[in-house]
């Protein structure tokens, strides 16, 4: 009996529209009137290839202040990924806090923490005044109304908590510490843990095979951490669709990893379109060998911090402890 109810509710789940099965956001101050946003469809905001090239081929960025004012009554876009650039060291938070609240300060600045982080590994920002935050790859947001509020929206996809179960499930015994969003789960552990982990992810992976073919293990940056998300969601795409409102003058987007290549290639794409170059996208790395679709670097976090500090209003630039 338990196995046809449960042959039939996947039939049921099957036959259920495209926007409830895969979720979507729609708020007309952040995307525009009528407009859905659906991160777990196949990213469809890149239209042209962008190749990439070694981070040391990169021009260093040494943009004037100047071509971050707000024109027309439009704004400066600022996206800015977490770790490794806002801080590298968890000491180094309080800057990062620091620096956010001093940018969104300035009305005509629209800001963004763009992160892979679930909101509960985002804390730290959540009551910053005027400040937003995209986690986990744009499918949870935290948005700043005009009244001072944070509103959070969020697009669900039907099978998270069933690879989330799984993952912890396997995890089970394993020295690993489980970070859970509510559409993916990231896990970090110390090297001595490394060949138990690696057996869980060989595991874990047959199971995504099987089960949940649209789900996968992301490996980058930090040896000693993974992701398990929906294999759609993307930095860039959500990016894509705030840039499609057409309400900035100019931005930047400023990020670390493979993860961050979306966000990059959005801000090139958008340039392309409007036969300029107001959209900066900054790979922050001084690792040689990275390829990037960035077109311009800094080093580390400092250099994002001594950077955007030229940003920040001359009656805000008491909030900012320089580096």
């Amino acid at each position: 009996m338990f196995t046809m109810y449960r042959l039939i509710l996947a039939i049921l789940v099957n036959l259920l529209p495209t926007t409830l099965a895969n979720g979507f956001i729609e708020n007309a101050a952040i995307f525009g009137d009528d407009i859905k946003f659906y991160p777990f469809s196949q990213p469809s905001y890149l239209t042209q290839s962008i190749p990439k090239l070694p981070v040391t081929h990169v021009d260093p960025l040494q943009a004037p202040v100047g071509e971050f004012q707000s024109k027309n009554g439009k704004k400066t876009l600022i996206v800015l990924d977490n770790d490794g650039v806002l801080f590298d060291k968890p000491e180094d938070v309080e800057k990062a806090k620091a620096l956010l609240k001093a940018l969104a300060a300035n009305e005509n600045n629209e800001v963004w923490v763009n992160s892979a982080r679930g909101l509960g590994g985002l804390g730290a920002y959540r009551d910053i005044p005027r400040l937003n935050i995209a986690a986990e790859h744009g499918t949870v947001l935290l948005v700043s109304t005009p009244e001072g509020k944070k509103l959070e929206l969020k697009a669900l996809h039907l099978s998270a908590q069933e690879v989330t179960s799984a993952v912890k499930r396997m995890a089970g015994g394993i020295r690993m510490s489980l970070y859970e969003g509510q559409n993916s789960i990231a896990y970090s552990y110390k090297s001595e843990a490394s060949q138990d982990v690696k057996y869980m992810e060989q595991n874990l992976q047959n199971f995504l095979n099987v089960e949940h073919p649209d789900f996968m293990i992301r490996l980058e940056g930090d040896k000693n951490y993974g992701e398990v998300k929906h294999m759609n969601p993307d930095k860039g795409n959500f990016l894509a669709h705030l840039m499609a409102t057409g309400r900035y003058a100019n931005g930047l987007s400023m990020g670390d990893q493979e993860s961050d290549e979306g966000m990059f290639k959005a801000m090139i794409q958008a340039n392309a379109q409007i036969g300029g170059s107001r959209f900066y996208s900054v790979i922050v790395s001084k690792i040689p060998n990275q390829q990037t679709s960035a077109e311009y670097r800094l080093r580390n976090p400092q250099e994002v911090h001594q950077f955007l500090s030229k940003l920040i209003l001359p009656q805000h630039a008491g909030f900012y402890p320089y580096w």
